[in-house]
């Protein structure tokens, strides 16, 4: 027989299980939101790194197709037979490099600049001021395309300094630098071939944008080594700072008592920016491949982040999940009853309907239901007979009545 639950358990249940649920919401909603929070963060910031991964590498494919070009610009416009081989090889690796996973309109952009391309490198026979035109259209068009893609792919957008300022040397100013020094070297031929006003301005003209770039790629390079806390960038690309910044002084001198243009010697200035080309292209490389240990950095910083965030969350349901658990546990367990009080007759044989019923009465001491109690000794009373006490008294009369019975309350 189950015993009867405790008179005040089920008050007290639902306020215990209301504390239990604020509890576990206080431990869930601001630990989840945390949790969500920094796991998205962290998604998106391994996403970026993913794409600024494939900029570098893009960014790399189009500065060497950028040096490929100048180069054979100079060529053409020298009257020789440009390395079209060079270009072509070039063009391809841009093809190769993931043009068109940035966005539609890049892979368009970049399927009318293949196709220039494939025009220059098939008419090879303009020469002088015509080459110069044509291959310069193409130039000036690869030169906004490669700024275009570093924005699309993320490469700009970082919290880290010297990984802007790096990012902005490898993509906008050094490809700016070696555009400038090509057309510095053709400009000045065309102006030692045929001397005019409009030659000498604009060869005037493509020296001062040399040393104006020049400054700038220096002073973005200077400020990259100044914020970076990375000990191996400086020695990586001082080299070659130091070897490209001779050739361009050498092409643009800072003091005003050199030559004029066009009494300069075209081809020794080319052999000069050859120099300096390949110098640029290996500060390219060597700058392209701190950026992309940069980004590796910050993907394996974004990645940790996921897997706190994904602790956080586990750590939280962990805690929080046993605490319903415990409540609804300690709401089932009841104390087991003793022998006695799981059944009345086991001691006095008296049905358990029959046990007098208890309760305090107004001075706080307890009594019997029924009064007076019936004796022990005697059996209880069936269900709905007359109380004993209620009954007339029978009285023994002496021997001479004996047999005879006489009630005290009998009628006269």
């Amino acid at each position: 027989m189950k015993s009867a639950s405790h008179p005040f358990r089920d008050f007290r249940a639902g306020p215990r299980r209301l504390v239990v649920v604020l509890v576990v919401a206080l431990l869930l909603v601001p630990s989840a939101l945390m949790a969500w929070h920094t796991w998205q963060g962290a998604t998106d910031d391994r996403a970026l790194a993913r794409r600024q991964r494939l900029g570098i590498t893009q960014a790399g494919a189009l500065t060497t197709l950028l040096a490929s070009m100048t180069t054979a610009q100079s060529a053409a416009v020298k009257g020789d037979s440009p390395d079209v081989t060079s270009v072509r090889r070039a063009a391809e690796a841009v093809d190769r490099s993931g043009i068109g996973s940035v966005s539609l309109a890049s892979a368009r952009s970049w399927d009318g600049i293949r196709d220039l391309i494939d025009d220059l490198t098939t008419k090879t026979s303009v020469q002088g001021q015509t080459a110069y035109v044509r291959w310069s259209e193409v130039i000036d068009q690869i030169s906004v395309f490669a700024g275009g893609l570093a924005q699309d792919s993320g490469l700009l957008l970082s919290g880290r300094l010297d990984q802007y300022y790096l990012t902005d040397a490898m993509t906008q100013r050094l490809p700016t630098l070696v555009v400038v020094s090509g057309r510095l070297v053709d400009l000045t031929r065309l102006a030692a071939a045929g001397p005019s006003a409009q030659s000498r301005t604009a060869a005037l003209t493509a020296r001062t944008l040399l040393g104006q770039a020049t400054a700038q790629t220096a002073y973005v390079l200077h400020q990259a080594l100044d914020q970076t806390e990375n000990q191996s960038v400086g020695p990586a690309m001082i080299s070659s700072m130091d070897e490209m910044a001779g050739a361009v002084l050498a092409m643009a001198p800072v003091h005003n008592l050199d030559p004029q243009p066009e009494q300069a010697d075209p081809a020794e200035l080319a052999r000069t920016q050859q120099r300096g080309l390949a110098a640029a292209q290996s500060l390219s490389q060597d700058g392209l491949e701190q950026l992309a240990g940069m980004v590796a950095e910050n993907e394996d910083t974004a990645q940790r982040e996921r897997w706190t965030a994904a602790g956080l969350a586990a750590g939280t349901l962990v805690l929080a999940l046993p605490l319903p658990l415990l409540s609804r546990a300690r709401s089932r367990t009841r104390v087991e009853p003793t022998p006695d009080a799981a059944d009345p007759t086991a001691s006095t044989g008296t049905p358990a309907s029959a046990a007098p019923a208890t309760g305090p009465d107004r001075t706080g001491n307890t009594r019997n239901a029924q009064w007076p109690p019936a004796s022990p000794a005697s059996p209880a009373a069936p269900s709905g007979a007359e109380p004993s006490w209620l009954r007339p008294s029978r009285i023994r009369t002496s021997s001479a009545h004996r047999g005879k019975k006489v009630s005290r309350h009998a009628a006269p």
